[in-house]
């Protein structure tokens, strides 16, 4: 006799990135919590992703990883959400980037055509826009006052928590779980820091300031480029490196009319991030919004100092002394800072970073990331702690 299939999580990303980051290796600090809870693990992604290294090496680790259509209509990612929700015996499908959200909702309905219940969670990772425009402000009433109804969220910090809130939708219906962070990937350097800097062309008597700049303007690389400039005028000893892709050279170039100064240093994304941290002085983030930035706690996680906009959305990072703040867009404010922890002495270096370190292993560790989440599947599954379950999960009612 065939044994029914275990009731499954379905976890439905638009992600495509050329590199896994630190996303991935959070779900598959998961998929071991939800395969010892007795659930089976799906991973829905964009057809696009077939094409990325890591998701090849997902596929030979065992993981079920089904693909969906990288461009098509909300109606068409729900009937196929439907679908794999049917042929994997869902009991939950947990959406991320916000892509699948609305999706998951229409197929969480279709299902129930079928008589089928299954569970909807939105993932919710980025900040608000900037500005709030009219249509974002109306399509947000529409998904968290109308259809936030029957579903949960997960917020990456108390203050997106807040702006979701403040659209309309059922307080008692979300919780923040701030991001994990895989450490013993985020120090796994593989290349000494002279190594990094002949790669890169930059002069070894120089202090490498890193920063993420995937969204030129989100990200803040003008205010940085701003501060930089100030710095060399000054004649401080520095290089900005800039991690980025097409969208930033082209922001660099039309800023620079073409002409970057020596000092700027557009670097290309790696999947070991670990060397570059290892290889900077200091770690920047100028962003003007955020949700929790994972490169934050792995700057953390490898004794960086960080000088960082003060927005709310990395507000947490105040309980360590190691992270310097400045007021957002503030160029001049964001140069002083930088000047200032280049001036700690060594034990005020070893003693800040070391802090930086002991916050991020204590409270932001991957592991304890998925036991919050599991336990959340657990309260909106109707699951006990001793694992039995008040109903089948994804069975028909």
């Amino acid at each position: 006799m065939r044994e029914p299939l275990k009731p499954s999580i379905i976890h439905a990303a638009s992600f495509a990135s050329p590199y896994e980051g630190n996303f991935v290796a959070s779900l598959r600090a998961l998929e071991l919590n939800c395969k010892k809870e007795g659930w089976a693990f799906v991973l829905a992604l964009p057809s696009a992703a077939s094409k990325m290294g890591w998701c090849a090496r997902l596929i030979a680790a065992g993981c079920q990883v089904r693909f969906l259509p990288d461009k098509a209509s909300v109606l068409r990612y729900a009937w196929a959400l439907a679908d794999l929700a049917l042929s994997s015996n869902a009991a939950l499908i947990h959406t991320h980037f916000s892509q699948y959200d609305v999706a998951a909702w229409a197929a969480s309905f279709l299902l129930r055509l079928r008589r089928r219940e299954v569970r909807i969670v939105w993932h919710a990772h980025s900040d608000f826009p900037v500005r709030m425009t009219p249509g974002r402000w109306v399509k947000d009433l529409l998904k968290y006052r109308i259809m936030g109804r029957t579903v949960r969220i997960i917020a990456v910090s108390e203050h997106l928590r807040r702006q979701i809130i403040e659209t309309g939708f059922n307080e008692a219906a979300i919780q923040t779980v701030q991001n994990g962070i895989d450490l013993d990937r985020a120090v796994a350097a593989t290349r000494s820091r002279a190594q990094v800097f002949e790669e890169f062309n930059i002069p070894p008597d120089k202090h490498l300031l890193l920063l993420f700049g995937w969204e030129p303007i989100v990200k803040g690389v003008d205010v940085a480029m701003d501060a930089v400039e100030r710095l060399v005028g000054l004649g401080l000893q520095v290089v900005l490196g800039i991690v980025g892709t097409a969208a930033l050279q082209e922001f660099v170039l039309r800023r620079t009319d073409g002409a970057p100064p020596s000092w700027l240093h557009i670097l290309p994304p790696t999947d070991n991030v670990a060397n570059l941290y290892q290889a900077a002085s200091v770690f920047l983030s100028a962003s003007r919004n955020e949700g929790f930035p994972y490169s934050i706690g792995e700057a953390m996680a490898n004794r960086l100092p960080l000088v960082l906009s003060d927005i709310s959305g990395v507000s947490w990072a105040h309980e360590s002394p190691g992270a310097m703040f400045f007021p957002s867009s503030d160029s001049m404010a964001l140069a002083e800072a930088i000047r200032e922890v280049l001036h700690w002495s060594t034990d005020e270096r070893e003693q800040h970073t070391a802090a930086n370190e002991h916050l991020i292993k204590t409270d932001h560790a991957v592991s304890a990331w998925a036991d919050r989440i599991l336990r959340l599947y657990r309260e909106i599954l109707g699951q006990s702690k001793d694992g039995s379950s008040a109903r089948p999960l994804g069975l028909k009612r």
